[in-house]
């Protein structure tokens, strides 16, 4: 299997176009807004940011039994237009200086609907007709965008920092996600885009309470995937309070080289380009069994986060970063090859926005402990504290894992 293998279905490029734009955007935007937090209220920022997380975590919940019903990739068309008018207001904010809760609430806006965009992509993949093989290329290659964002996403929030000023920055996410609303409204406009109204038999008309049940169900018949959930989110909280956070902080105080948004944009850089080379690296191979690649990806970023507290020089920053990003491709692909080969669309969907949800989750549960933990234990000792946490995971998996994990077959969960 090549490293890059480009759809050639039509409707499945033209997601994928859609993804380029939209992750693009969401990368720009989410360090815009930390940055301007962090460079506004230093470590008081955690606290205007747990709104955001608390309101994703729950918006997750919410659409489990509602959004459900309708087709996935027209839920994602609708969070597109909501996230651009977001964006809008948040670069208006800033430009004219408006109270900083104005920002937050847009900040809250956007991450509410990602679960739903996000799991309507890869939801909507399978809903494309697309032939086993082939939608497993797709879907890697989708994963594999959502990194490469995180890549282009710092260096054009850098580079547009330099010419322009970082106000100029959130005004750049806003054209991304219009960009990617264009792309989805002439996928709306396709009569075989595949995204009518599933068929009642693929449909979940289950209440959320019921949606939630049912979810927690399917993690529960599985230990392959209630350790990626629960790593998963503790994964999600390292990196938001260990890596992006605590980076901005870093640079932001002068204990590195330079106190720029373009810094913390290159520092950035390095860790989408880290994730990107081993997404591709493990695209590249049958991921026969999933266990080892959880635990290997767990270990590798608990002990890229520890280098990372060692050395505060700028450059080695980015060395580290790399090596702690390279560690969640393991545990995503496993993750998706797991689901996809053995649940119903609709299952697939509750699953991954089910995984966003926990992710949110432990960003909410870090970041709220962030400004407690930095006051003891200082920046350093805060990131070592994540690196400690992934590593006794990985521990616990090697032995919670030995045994080979059951896999559900797919009449077992209709």
């Amino acid at each position: 299997m090549p490293l890059i293998a480009l759809p050639r279905d039509t409707r499945a490029s033209l997601v994928w176009s859609c993804v380029i734009f939209g992750g693009l955007g969401t990368e720009v935007f989410s360090v815009s807004v930390v940055w301007y937090l962090v460079e506004s209220l230093g470590s008081a920022g955690a606290y205007y940011l747990v709104p955001q997380l608390a309101a994703a975590t729950f918006s997750g919940l919410l659409g489990a039994g509602v959004l459900d019903r309708f087709a996935p990739l027209r839920v994602t068309l609708y969070a597109e237009v909501i996230r651009v008018l977001a964006a809008l207001v948040a670069f208006v904010t800033v430009l004219a200086g408006w109270p900083v809760w104005i920002l937050v609430v847009q900040a809250v806006v956007v991450s509410m609907v990602r679960p739903h965009h996000d799991a309507g992509v890869m939801a909507g993949l399978s809903r494309l007709g697309i032939e086993r093989d082939a939608l497993r290329s797709v879907s890697s290659l989708v994963d594999n965008t959502f990194r490469i964002a995180r890549i282009l996403g710092p260096a054009l929030a850098s580079g547009l920092s330099i010419l322009f000023g970082s106000r100029y920055v959130l005004a750049a996410s806003a054209v991304l996600f219009g960009c990617a609303l264009v792309l989805f409204f002439r996928l709306d406009r396709s009569a075989a885009a595949g995204i009518d109204e599933p068929p009642p038999e693929q449909t979940d008309r289950a209440g959320v309470r019921a949606a939630v049940v049912r979810s927690i169900g399917l993690v529960g018949k599985s230990r392959l995937l209630a350790y990626a959930f629960v790593t998963q989110a503790l994964n999600a909280g390292a990196w938001y309070l260990g890596f992006v956070f605590a980076m901005a902080l870093l640079l932001s105080s002068g204990s590195a080289n330079d106190a720029q948004l373009s810094s913390f944009g290159v520092v950035t850089l390095c860790y989408g380009l880290g994730n990107v080379v081993a997404g591709l690296v493990v695209a590249t191979r049958p991921i026969a069994e999933p266990p080892r690649y959880l635990v290997a990806g767990r270990a590798l970023a608990g002990v890229g986060y520890l280098l990372l507290a060692a050395d505060h020089h700028l450059w080695w920053l980015c060395v580290w970063a790399a090596v702690t990003a390279a560690g969640t491709p393991f545990a995503d692909l496993a993750f998706i090859k797991t689901v996809q080969g053995g649940y119903r669309w609709a299952d697939v969907s509750k699953l991954y926005r089910f995984k966003m949800i926990g992710e949110y989750a432990g960003m909410l549960v870090a970041l709220g402990c962030g400004p407690l933990l930095i006051a003891h234990l200082g920046i350093a000792g805060t990131i070592s504290a994540c690196g400690a946490v992934l590593v006794v995971t990985a521990v616990l998996g090697v032995a919670g894992l030995a045994r080979p994990p059951r896999r559900p077959s797919k009449g077992e969960d209709d």
